[in-house]
């Protein structure tokens, strides 16, 4: 057994969340004390680690309460899922190494050209091994907490020729329209 520390080293807090399914990346919360002796006063951060890295914070997405918790990371540990605190509520975010802490309703935009539409996401909880399937629940547009699954894969999607979306790929759906 292997202790993963605290991100502060103070020997605060730290939660465990997921492993990886290689075992070598694991992801969850700690607790970082923001004014000594005060536990009503404290951030919370998610963190990565490794045993070649220990403990790295991913920091948290902007606006609202410095608050962040890792859920889930991919098979290989390269893509991390959880959510945060902004000043929307509670969002999902997605991290990996190259791009950081995102918030997934923006990597699904500007990314994947995915239009969320009327959908609040709230809370990312899982990823698939290879990264590209994330589930979760949020509010649905009829105002009702409802579980999502968006799919990042290219079979999910089909290439768009016409000129009103600008090339974007855009969901592929598998029913006839009403």
């Amino acid at each position: 057994m292997v202790g993963l520390g605290d991100l502060t080293g103070q020997g605060l807090a730290s939660f465990a969340r997921s492993v990886s399914a290689d075992g070598d990346t694991v992801v969850g919360f700690s607790i970082v004390e923001v004014l000594p002796g005060m536990w009503t006063e404290t951030e919370t951060e998610a963190f990565r680690w490794t045993e070649a890295t220990g403990m790295s914070g991913l920091g948290d997405l902007p606006g609202g309460r410095y608050y962040s918790i890792a859920r889930d990371v991919s098979g290989d540990g390269a893509v991390i899922v959880g959510y945060g605190n902004t000043d929307l509520g509670w969002e999902p975010f997605v991290w990996t190494e190259s791009c950081g802490i995102r918030r997934l309703a923006d990597v699904l935009r500007n990314d994947f050209g995915v239009d969320i539409g009327a959908w609040q996401l709230r809370y990312a909880l899982g990823v698939s091994d290879d990264g590209l399937v994330i589930v979760g629940y949020g509010i649905n547009p009829e105002g009702n907490t409802e579980g999502w699954v968006v799919c990042l894969r290219d079979e999910c999607f089909e290439e768009d020729d016409d000129d009103d979306h600008g090339g974007k790929r855009h969901r592929h759906h598998d029913h006839e329209d009403d």
